[in-house]
């Protein structure tokens, strides 16, 4: 069961802005040339999140992002604090940097000191710009095999030289706001912002007096591919269909998707879901949108997002738009909305995550109950009653 979520965007520190930005149709993403980015970020520089967002210096940006998050994900759990039986897992690319430069903070995961307990579980998981989503897969198994009864998954990124220039270095980045799915996308954009999701078994829920509302239904992770950057959509077909398969009779009414706005990636998946929906037999109209023309790509984070809008849809019953939009690629079963609305099913969700060198993972999002009844939007969010 999903039992909490804390996050932080550029739209602001908590769930309710992030939800509220993805319905207004505004991208958030701060609008300078790729090749100034370098240049632009420089000591005390708010990046994307902001300084109205988050006042920290380089270098304790990403630390508290995770810890914001952390204390919203608690609260909306109802928890006081990390049990002492609890995992926690982390989306990182490293566990700790041998840079003493104030941005190696900013590469390296995030303190999270005062946040966790002392005694409690830490393992790193590095898979690209799917992390988020492998972390979460782990902690998934984990609860269900009984080593664990909690679980977070925690997953943060401030802007840094090294995520920038990687990024540049396989001409990625785009001059202007990405615009996922559209024709006439040429790139992403990277943003700041991440959080913390809270995994727990629901009889462990039930003992703490809590009903959960939205399941982790599924899971699939997948390794392969022949080209270190470009998608692959016969495994992207792969990944989803398995995930698919593993939660049984589950009518998809939503697809998050990875989308990042770059032309190969893009339509790849494009290609790989309407492939899906045609194999299934899905009706015709599923919707499909993606986050990141709304908040830019939080490489190893974005699937926290991403999970943030699955549940947001699940509890409204409104699917969000995709910033940016404007001509959606043609496809035959799935629907490329531009602008919010609401949904006639709000039962289940599929979220894609894809990375570099292969990493491919879907999972899928239920309302536990299988009733979809809007209760709106609240600062905590109902995930459970």
């Amino acid at each position: 069961m999903i039992t909490g979520l804390g996050i932080v965007s550029p739209y602001g520190a908590g769930f309710s802005p992030y939800w509220d930005g993805l319905m207004s149709g505004r991208s958030a993403i701060t609008s300078f040339r790729a090749s100034e980015r370098l240049a632009i970020l420089g000591p005390g520089m708010g990046g994307v999140v902001g300084d109205r967002i988050c006042a920290e210096p380089v270098g304790r940006r990403k630390t508290w992002m995770a810890r914001t998050a952390f204390a919203e994900a608690l609260c909306c759990a109802g928890m006081e604090s990390v049990p002492d039986d609890a995992l926690i897992v982390v989306a990182s690319q490293v566990p700790r940097s041998a840079g003493p430069q104030e941005f190696a903070r900013e590469f390296e995961s995030p303190d999270l000191t005062g946040s966790a307990g002392a005694s409690v579980p830490v393992v790193h998981v590095p898979h690209a710009c799917a992390s988020a989503a492998f972390a979460t897969a782990y902690a998934f198994d984990l609860l269900r095999a009984g080593e664990a009864d909690v679980a977070f998954v925690v997953g943060v990124v401030a802007l840094n030289p090294y995520d920038l220039a990687s990024m540049g270095l396989v001409r990625a980045l785009s001059d202007r706001p990405a615009r996922p799915f559209d024709t006439g996308r040429d790139g992403i954009s990277l943003g700041e912002g991440g959080g913390v999701v809270v995994l727990e078994t629901e009889q462990a829920a039930t003992r703490r007096g809590r009903r959960p509302r939205i399941e982790l239904r599924a899971a699939s992770t997948l390794l392969g591919g022949e080209n270190v950057a470009a998608s692959d959509t016969d495994l992207i077909e792969r990944c989803a269909l398995t995930a698919l398969e593993r939660a049984g009779d589950c009518p998809i009414d939503y697809v998050q998707a990875h989308a990042t706005g770059t032309p190969q990636g893009d339509e790849a998946e494009a290609m790989a879901v309407d492939r899906v929906a045609r194999r299934l037999g899905w009706p015709r109209g599923v919707p499909m949108s993606s986050h990141k023309g709304a908040i830019g790509h939080l490489l190893h984070a974005s699937t926290v997002p991403s999970i943030a809008a699955a549940i947001g849809f699940l509890i409204t019953a409104t699917v969000p738009g995709t910033a940016g939009l404007t001509n959606p690629i043609p496809l035959e079963r799935i629907h490329l909305p531009a602008a919010s609305g609401p949904s006639g099913f709000a039962r289940n969700a599929l979220v894609n995550s894809f990375g570099f060198y292969g990493n491919h993972a879907s999972l899928v999002i239920s309302r536990h109950d299988q009733q979809p009844t809007p209760q709106g939007v609240t600062s905590r969010w109902a995930f459970t009653e």
